[in-house]
């Protein structure tokens, strides 16, 4: 009798922790009973005793190894997945489905504890999971608007890409350093998203910037977006062969609709397409806002091409632009053309610009000033000089502070 309940103790074996574990678990943990039939995301038991999904979902998993608790997940492997992969209780584990190589969902979880199956009894998981799962990949911050996400690095910068394919309504960031690029930039895609998008520079200044992408329309540090999207405190120092696109190129982005926000931002260097190309925004459609920018360089284009925009239904004011202009039809110091926006206190140096015209396609002149004029603080109406704007009289154009 004794050796019978002696095997039905084996066969009933639950499996757990040798410790207790420290679960500090993150915020939006679930914790589940999985089985053959009771799922989470699609992932289930099979009777080898391994984490497996329908080959129609495609998971894959990879091992992290006793880590004494979900919270203590932290970082996403890059290699080591498999189809299928043993339950080991205390263990960590990441899941992954590859949409695109920028386009990859994540999720982590960590096993309880795991009751093995017996006559008639389906083998059973408790787990603890996160999804979507978020590694520790920027300096800090969780991507709200009380907390964003601190970039420091080239490494956080570039980061920033993936994150746009996960159904994230809003999404903030911040410089906390200044960061030197060491290959050309991908721009940010946000055209098929519904995330609003909010960054903060800091007054920290991204250099080095370089793009060539000739053949593509939407091109800038960001490509595009439907829905709001707000950068300040921002300053871009481009490498010497500068942002190259096709049509809708801008310094901050190529096209912009709904409320578009741009303020305190600075660009140094070229920028060139085709049509629709700006120093700030190649092209802004809806309402939209740019104000206290500044754009020193060179902008080359065919049709609508403006120091400050393209074209577009935003509103510009208090900001300047230094620089060649150099288009066929449709361009202006300010503008290349607008349709309902207005334009307030803005400035360009004609002599370098090599016209006088504001915006494309008019008579307007409002703004023009000569280079002895540009480095005056009197000619600029109503700027704030004291707290947004500074100038070296006589020497240097209006500089943000």
């Amino acid at each position: 009798m004794e050796k019978i309940l002696l095997i039905i103790a084996t066969l009933l074996l639950v499996l757990s922790c040798k410790k207790e574990p420290n679960y500090n678990d993150p915020q939006g943990t679930i914790i589940v009973e999985v089985d053959e039939y009771n799922r989470f995301l699609e992932i289930s038991i099979n009777e080898a005793d391994n984490f497996y999904s329908d080959p129609t979902i495609d998971w894959q998993f990879c091992n992290l190894g006793e880590v004494n608790g979900l919270g203590n997940i932290t970082t996403i492997p890059t290699s080591g997945y498999t189809a299928e992969v043993p339950i080991r209780v205390c263990n960590g584990y990441i899941g992954r489905r590859v949409y695109t190589p920028n386009a990859i969902e994540y999720v982590a979880f960590y096993v309880d504890s795991y009751k093995q199956a017996a006559p008639g009894k389906r083998a059973v998981a408790t787990i603890r999971y996160l999804h979507p799962f978020k590694p520790n990949t920027y300096g800090g911050g969780d991507g709200t608007e009380s907390s964003p996400y601190i970039i420091n690095t080239e490494a956080q910068l570039r980061a920033m890409h993936p994150i746009f394919s996960e159904n994230i309504t809003d999404i903030y960031f911040k410089l906390g350093k200044n960061i030197e690029l060491t290959s050309d930039w991908i721009p940010l895609c946000l055209l098929n998203t519904n995330c609003n998008f909010y960054f903060d520079g800091d007054g920290h200044t991204i250099s080095n910037l370089s793009i060539n992408l000739p053949q593509q329309e939407f091109v800038g540090l960001c490509l595009g977006t439907q829905y709001i999207l707000s950068v300040k405190n921002l300053n871009l120092i481009l490498a010497p062969k500068g942002i190259i696109g096709g049509d809708y190129v801008g310094g901050i982005i190529g096209g912009c609709a709904r409320n578009t926000i741009i303020s305190n931002c600075s660009i140094i260097g070229n920028i060139t397409g085709n049509n629709y190309v700006g120093g700030i925004v190649g092209f802004g459609d809806w309402e939209g806002n740019i104000t206290n920018c500044s754009v020193m360089g060179n902008i080359t284009g065919n049709n609508y091409v403006g120091g400050i925009i393209g074209d577009g239904n935003v509103d510009i004011s208090y900001s300047l632009f230094a620089g060649k202009l150099m288009a066929k039809s449709y361009f202006g110091g300010v503008t290349g053309d607008h349709l309902y926006s207005t334009i307030t206190s803005c400035y360009f140096d004609k002599t370098l610009a090599g016209t006088e015209i504001a915006v494309g396609g008019t008579t307007d002149t409002t703004g023009a000033l000569t280079t002895e004029q540009m480095k005056q603080k009197a000619s600029f109406v109503g700027w704030d000089f004291e707290t947004i704007w500074d100038i070296d009289e006589g020497v240097s154009y209006p500089f943000l502070r």
